[in-house]
């Protein structure tokens, strides 16, 4: 069924803090679209037993929020303006209580749904299904279920037996799409408080991890993990 635009709710904000209604499940959106994420969050405030307390179109923002809401979940973009959703990803693992996540983004392959398989997200619906699988997805997550849409789910199974990308954490993240953009050793390095040497050996592990032969193949890797977008 088509979905209207929705009109404009409370939920676009930083700040101030909303009360959450006792025993509601508290949600933060991040998408880079603002239209989207309003979008979501009237969706989310229309299920009984959750309610949206803040939405981001960034991902330093949307740390933010979590940072200030302690949400119970986040529905999360994987392509944002300022940084890769998984990079944001990998920043909520930090965060106690840690929220549960449900990725909602057009970006959807094998890398992708490998890599937030590793992170032991809670869902995964991809943009453009019909909605009807979010609802799914918000009510499986409230049972403590797992749920992946089908496009993920057909994704998870081609990497049953192949478990690449599951070893790459934060700095990898960092360090695979500053070499994509095609940045200095030396920019790389102070990123990440590392020597250049270090730097160095960082970008060697990258293409063992990855399976790559050289930083051209570490390019395609990074596109298809959503951390640059091709030009």
């Amino acid at each position: 069924m088509p979905l209207k635009l929705p009109k404009p709710v409370n939920c676009n904000h930083p700040a101030p803090l909303l009360d959450r209604a006792a025993g509601d499940t508290a949600v933060v959106v991040i998408d880079d679209h603002q239209t989207i994420a309003q979008l979501l969050a009237d969706f989310v405030d229309r299920h009984e037993g959750f309610q949206c307390v803040g939405t981001s179109s960034s991902g330093t923002e949307g740390i933010r929020l979590i940072e200030d809401h302690k949400p119970d979940l986040v529905i999360l973009d994987l392509q944002l303006g300022d940084m890769s959703g998984l990079e944001v990803l990998e920043r909520i693992k930090n965060h106690r209580p840690e929220p549960k996540i449900l990725i909602f983004s057009a970006l959807v392959n094998e890398a992708i749904v490998g890599f937030t398989l590793r992170s032991k997200i809670d869902a995964f619906v991809e943009k453009g299904v019909p909605m009807e699988q979010l609802t799914n997805a918000l009510e499986g997550i409230r049972r403590g279920e797992v749920y992946f849409s089908p496009t993920a789910s057909k994704s998870l199974r081609q990497i049953v037996h192949r478990r690449k990308y599951a070893n790459l954490d934060h700095n990898d993240l960092v360090a695979l799409r500053l070499v994509a953009q095609q940045q200095p050793i030396k920019h790389i390095a102070h990123e990440l408080g590392l020597s250049q040497s270090g730097a160095y050996k960082l970008v060697d592990r990258l293409l063992a991890k990855t399976g790559s032969a050289n930083t051209a193949q570490l390019l395609h890797q990074a596109v298809l993990l959503g951390l640059i977008t091709p030009e």
